[in-house]
Order: structure tokens, then sequence, then C-alpha cells
């Protein structure tokens, strides 16, 4: 013998969804007024166990909300699933509203797997995680990682062939920060570094700079404020053990000058120019001591080899004039000018 029980639903009216939907009436409402669960479905079937779906087809005038929401029974599919299938501009598919100005949390996810607390798959060509904060002093992002070992609290990846953003505005490299505003005066990037590792690491196995550095406005291209106090902590190493040049510095790109251990000159420092007298008005490296309190040498050279102290080559042509004074050499010998005056120091 089956039995059939027919249920009489009450159908309550006033019910408000938010501040910009009107009010709608309700086909099943439960008001519980005592400490038990409300609702309560033990369900053995291999369908969902509860199924809503909306026929609003997003018409002019009306709720855009063309849906399907259920909830599937443990090991099909996921526990909840939401639905939409409208062409068009819509209303958002999932709203969650919180007015409360004490409320320190809106949502929560606790997972204790070892799979994704939250994963996003953005297939369409959008935004995949949007924040619009108006915070002033919160971050607009923050991840406490204190568990961490070997793997990064951010890891950002791309495996895209064609992928080409350069790092600047509308064009952003993989890891952008970006300050809009002319007026403001924060970092677009900052690293805090309390332990002994690398503040910040640059790996390149490609062709292009490791570092570079567009510097547009009328500042420093590169500003280091070192407090190490040990003589062997410089503020800058630069190592090229492959051969390459330590340093290059230009001013457009045709005016440069090298710094660098030759491997041509068996390592040797290496102070290069080469340019016409057109584009020159000083000498190659310049030793300026410009206090006359100070009372120390501008050049110390210490020689504990079996060679000279300073070895001059070339084809010098220079001669002497009222305004220059030096020391020169040439084929003929080596002179010191002074007053217009050239005295043969060796010949």
């Amino acid at each position: 013998m089956v039995w059939f029980l027919a249920l009489s639903l009450s159908f309550v009216t006033g019910t408000t969804l938010s501040d910009t939907v009107s009010t709608f009436t309700g086909s099943l409402t439960i008001d519980q007024d005592t400490n038990a669960v409300a609702l309560n479905i033990d369900s053995e079937a291999n369908l969902p166990t509860i199924y809503v779906k909306s026929a609003n087809d997003g018409s002019a005038g009306t709720y855009q909300n063309k849906f399907a929401q259920y909830i599937n029974p443990e090991g099909i599919g996921g526990g909840q699933v939401i639905y939409r299938n409208v062409a068009g501009a819509l209303n958002p598919l999932s709203d969650v509203y919180e007015d409360g100005a004490a409320t320190t949390t809106v949502s929560r996810i606790y997972n204790d797997g070892t799979g994704n607390g939250l994963f996003i798959d953005q297939n369409g060509n959008g935004i995949g995680l949007n924040i619009d904060s108006e915070a002033t002093t919160a971050g607009g992002v923050v991840v406490d990682a204190d568990a961490l070992t070997t793997a990064p609290a951010i890891y950002a990846n791309s495996n895209s062939a064609t992928f080409s953003g350069n790092g600047y505005h509308g064009s952003g490299g993989l890891v952008t920060g970006y300050v809009q505003h002319a007026s403001a005066t924060g970092n677009a990037i900052s690293a805090i570094q309390y332990g002994t590792g690398n503040a910040i690491t640059a790996l390149n196995t490609g062709t292009g700079s490791g570092l570079f550095i567009d510097q547009n406005g009328d500042g420093y291209g590169m500003y280091i404020d070192s407090e190490a106090t040990t003589g062997s902590k410089y503020g800058l190493i630069v190592e090229t053990a492959q051969g390459a040049n330590a340093a290059r510095f230009t001013s457009d790109t045709s005016s440069y000058s090298i710094i660098s251990l030759d491997p041509s000159q068996a390592r040797s420092n290496w102070f290069f120019r080469d340019l016409g007298s057109a584009d020159t008005n000083g000498a190659v490296a310049l030793f300026e001591q410009d206090n006359v309190g100070d009372d120390q040498p501008v050049v110390q050279i210490q020689q504990d080899g079996a060679n000279m102290h300073i070895e001059m080559i070339g084809t010098n042509t220079a001669t002497c004039d009222d305004t220059t004074s030096g020391i020169f050499a040439n084929s003929t010998g080596i002179f010191a000018c002074f007053g217009g005056t050239a005295t043969v120091l060796a010949e």
C-alpha cells in the first residue's frame, strides 16, 4: 500500500530581495522561532537535492536572472551550483550584501584539503578577479602565509608565446605596480626584507635586460642608500664572469664610456671612450679634489710588482701652450708641460 500526503503551502508576500528589486511573492516561507533546524532534508537520490529555476528571460523591464540553482548529492559535481545562460548585459549572477559596519568578515572559505580554496576558471576576455576597494589604510589584497617554507605567497605565471607586456600602463608586465596620480608620493612596488636572503631576485635566462629602468622624470634612475659598515660590503657589485663588460655609461646612443675588466688585457680595469673632439669637453677620467682643507693626495698608486707604476703608450701629438699643464708622451719621449714650456723628462 502506498500513502500520498498532500501539503497545502501558504504564500507570504512583502519579502524584499534588495534595494534595487521590488517586492515579490514567496511560494514557501519557513518561520523558525525555536532553536532547531528549520529545514532538514535527508535524500538518497542520485539527483540534485534542491533545484531552483527562474524562468525570467531578462527581457526589458524585468530582472535579468534566468538561472538554475541546485545542491548536488555528495560525489556528484559541486556542492552548490548556480548556473545561468542569458546573452547580453546582465546583472551579477550572485550578490552578497553586508550593511552592518561592525561585521569583520562577509564571506569565509574553510578548506582542510589539499585542493584550491578558491578556483576561478576565467575563459572569457575579462578580469578573473576585480577588487574595488575604498579603504584608505587597509590593503586591497593581503596574504598571510606564516607557514611557508619554499613556495611563494603570490605566484604569477604565463606560458603564452604571444605575451608582450613591457611593464608600461596599458601594456603591463606579468606583475605591474601602477601609481596613476601625479601627486602621489608612495612607491609603486616595495620589497621589505628582514631576513638574510635577497630583497629582490631577478633570474633572466633570455637575451633581454635583467633590470630595465626607463627614467623619464627628472630624478635618479637608480639610487642606492647603503648602511653597510663592512668594507667588503659594497653599495654595488657587478660580476661578469663570462667576459662581458662590467658597465657602460652613455648619454645617447653614440656617446658612451665603458668600465670593465678587459679580457683582452688580462682583466685590467678598462676606461674606454671613442669620440671625436666635437663630442668631448673633458678627460676620460676625472679625479677632482675641491676642498682646500684636504691635505691628502688626489691619486695614490701602490705597485708591489716588478713593473712600472705608470705606463704611457700611444701616438700622442700634444703640444704645450700657455693654458696647458701636464705630462704627455709621444714617439720622441716623455714631457712635462707648464706655462707653454715643455720639459723633457725622458727620451
